[in-house]
């Protein structure tokens, strides 16, 4: 019974840092691509580690409170992408899924969905 409720216990605290894959499009002028981007939960609290890499290769990631619904990402080149999120039910945060809209400082819009 004992190994049946420490397996339990695992198994839920690896699946609170599973990576959730939001998946859309990136839009630069008529041109629509993929991409995705990933939000990591930590065990510990409701913060979420956001990354993404667009289809030219520049990635950009950056930090959410679950409670939160928009916040800006970064590249290690300095650029900048803004992203604003709607979940399904705002207490579950990305893992009720949802819709996902961000501009980059580049001019490039992505639209996502989890």
């Amino acid at each position: 019974m004992f190994k049946r409720i420490i397996t339990a216990l695992l198994l839920l605290a690896l699946s609170a840092c599973a990576p959730i894959n939001l998946k859309g499009t990136m839009t630069e002028g008529e041109e629509k691509l993929p991409v995705t981007m990933t939000a990591t939960g930590k065990v510990s609290d409701s913060w979420f580690h956001l990354e993404a890499e667009l289809p030219e290769g520049t990635t950009y990631s950056g930090e959410i409170d679950g409670k939160d619904t928009s916040t800006i990402l970064f590249s290690p080149e300095g650029r900048s992408m803004k992203c604003a999120f709607t979940f399904r039910n705002p207490k579950k945060s990305f893992n009720s899924g949802g819709e996902g809209k961000c501009r980059t400082s580049e001019g490039q819009t992505l639209s996502l969905r989890f």
